[in-house]
């Protein structure tokens, strides 16, 4: 025998034995099960028993229709545990050979349908009993995990093993996004189904996530939290698995899973099985957010080794974590270097283009190691020059300074490097140093952002290299004004710069002992011999 009971509405908990035959539903007197609820036409449903037991649900062209498993019908077979709605009154088929020992009555039923909340801090401080019954899929969830698929998949594995394992009619990811919102990743369904619109009650995920608490619903549509949200009513929604994902004093996300009361309803070694599942996948998440700060920390450096010291680009990354971006526009004091290879373009026409490569690679290793180690900032190479910046991204009170110990430490490099070159491969340069305010920053575009300066000190620096010959280093006013009596220079007068109208005095760095000592500026402590 079959039997109806009624899970919500007027007459909770009512048991209703179908006969053979016809079976009338509604509120009309002359029904066989007679229904209070007004949503209810008077002759709503009817349920026939055919004489080889099948029985068929039929709704009678009812104004609100009559319900199976979320689905309007008109006509469908019933199966054993299905839910029916006759308007708002919710009710299960049973079939009595099939039913459980909490199934045999209408109370033992209902009984069944409670409401479980656990606080997920509790449940890090001791695990429920019976959790042993879902180490097969726990052990099978950590195989994923550790075998470095990628996070998606990962997500949706798990996803589909829960839907597997628990019989679940959907099971839904969400993390939490950046600006705290709800973002869902992973929707996996019991019958694989293309959905469009994936629903859910968001009175309990808010719970769940507000409240911090794992939230177990075998009847939604009756437990006093939930029944009065929409969501709830709309979709028709039955027992239900609500967990945080929660790691720590942290939550992650939430995963959220319906079943059919009528099928398979949750109980609450699921709630304690799907808490560990909850806590797995945010571990998961935790792990694949650190591997990807981990990555975009190394892109970061990787850009800024290109044109910061090792020192510098480390406290750039440091600073960009605490404080608003260093690297953003801004006004600095700087001293710019020019280091140009004399007589380039012929050099270049005798080399091969690997092996002109080779050679530029071997000029421009030599030059950036010496910028690096005074700290300096490698601008850009152009061409076969190279610009260099000593107080940019950080001002010290000796830029000018190490940005001479850098030119210097170059010549003398060139000097071992040529030592053993082939004649048609010697290197020879002119380096020009000019000292004042720029503007220093970022900029490009969102596809294309270098570090450089801007402004008329960068010029007049570009058109003092221009000025040089082959081997010298001249340095313009302003930075003299600053490194004076630190090394050896020649005072060479007043010049006119291209594009200036405008002379500005020069001074050439001494690294070698000159031949003559006129207009020889010593450093401080030194004098020249009589």
């Amino acid at each position: 025998m079959a039997s109806i009971v009624l899970t919500g509405g007027y007459d909770k908990g009512t048991s209703f034995k179908l006969m053979e035959g016809k079976n009338v539903i509604g509120r009309s007197p002359e029904c066989n099960i007679r229904l209070k609820d007004p949503w209810i036409s008077r002759n709503h449903a009817q349920i026939v028993i055919t004489e080889d037991g099948k029985y068929f649900l039929e709704d009678l062209v009812s104004v609100n229709g009559t319900y199976v498993n979320g689905q309007r019908i008109s006509r469908v077979e019933l199966k054993h545990r299905d839910s029916i709605y006759f308007g708002k009154t919710p009710a299960i088929f049973l079939i009595s050979e099939l039913a459980d020992t909490d199934e045999a009555s209408a109370e033992g039923l209902l009984k069944s349908k409670e409401t479980t909340l656990r606080n997920i801090k509790d449940f890090q401080k001791e695990a429920p009993e019976g959790l042993s019954e879902g180490l097969g899929i726990l052990a099978e969830i950590g195989k994923y995990l550790i075998q470095g698929y990628e996070f998606e998949d990962v997500l949706f594995k798990i996803a589909e093993i829960v839907v597997k394992t628990l019989k679940a009619d959907k099971c839904l990811l969400f993390l939490i996004g950046e600006q705290g919102e709800l973002e869902l990743k992973v929707a996996r369904y019991l019958e694989d189904r293309h959905v469009e619109r994936h629903e859910y009650s968001r009175t309990i995920i808010n719970t769940a996530l507000n409240d911090r608490v794992s939230i177990l619903t075998i009847n939604a549509q009756e437990d006093l939290r939930f029944r009065d949200s929409r969501s709830i009513i709309a979709h028709s929604i039955t027992s239900a698995i609500c967990v945080p994902l929660w790691l720590e004093d942290r939550v992650l996300g939430v995963i959220y899973l319906e079943s059919n009361i009528l099928r398979r309803p949750f109980k609450k070694p699921d709630l304690d099985l799907v808490t560990v599942i909850g806590y797995q996948i945010a571990l998961a998440i935790e792990e694949y957010r650190l591997r990807l700060r981990i990555q975009e920390e190394e892109k970061k450096r990787m850009r800024l080794v290109r044109h910061f010291s090792p020192d510098v680009s480390r406290m750039l990354l440091e600073e960009e974590s605490v404080f608003e971006n260093p690297l953003s526009p801004s006004v600095k004091y700087v001293t710019v270097m020019f280091a140009d290879i004399v007589n380039f373009t012929p050099l270049a026409e005798k080399m091969e283009p690997i092996e002109l490569a080779e050679f530029l690679n071997t000029y421009f290793k030599l030059t950036s190691e010496a910028i690096f180690i005074e700290n300096g900032t490698l601008d850009k190479f152009i061409g076969d020059a190279v610009m260099a910046l000593f107080g940019a991204p950080y001002t010290r009170p000796d830029d000018a300074i190490r940005a001479i110990k850098a030119a210097l430490r170059i010549y003398r490099g060139l000097e071992m490097y040529n030592a053993s070159a082939p004649e048609d491969k010697k290197i020879n340069i002119r380096i020009g140093i000019n000292s004042g305010n720029v503007i220093a920053g970022n900029f490009g575009s969102m596809e294309r952002m270098e570090y450089t300066v801007l402004g008329d000190t960068v010029n007049v620096a570009a058109r003092i290299q221009a000025a040089c010959e082959p081997g010298q280093i001249l340095i313009g006013p302003e930075t003299y004004k600053q490194v004076s009596g630190r090394f050896m220079f020649r005072y060479l007068g007043e010049r006119v710069l291209k594009g200036k109208s405008e002379a500005i005095p020069l001074y050439e760095v001494l690294w070698k002992m000159p031949k003559s000592m006129e207009g020889v500026i010593m450093p401080d402590g030194l004098k020249m011999s009589k």
